[in-house]
């Protein structure tokens, strides 16, 4: 009698569906971000624009800062320090 062998993993076409199947995804993700790039130029202008503002606070906050006559700055070596208030 013959013994029937039993089938065991997976076939050449399940395999090469698979492979397909993942590349088609691949491709798919690779064009969309190539493709796209008006997505990271808006989200590098977003981080400038943040980057701005956050200049601008700092600077008007030094100017208000610096505009009472109770603070003083102090210069070492040719580099100001924060404003403190006079004592």
């Amino acid at each position: 009698m013959r013994k029937i062998q039993e089938k065991k993993g997976i076939t050449l076409i399940a395999l090469i569906i698979t492979i397909i199947i993942l590349l088609i995804l691949a491709g798919i993700i690779v064009g969309a971000l190539t493709l796209n790039n008006n997505v990271f130029k808006q989200a590098e202008n977003e981080i400038n624009n943040i980057e701005i503002k956050k200049e601008r606070i700092s600077l008007a906050y030094f100017k208000e800062l610096t505009s009472n006559k109770d603070i003083i700055i102090e210069e070492k070596d040719g580099l100001s320090s924060w404003p403190r208030k006079r004592i």
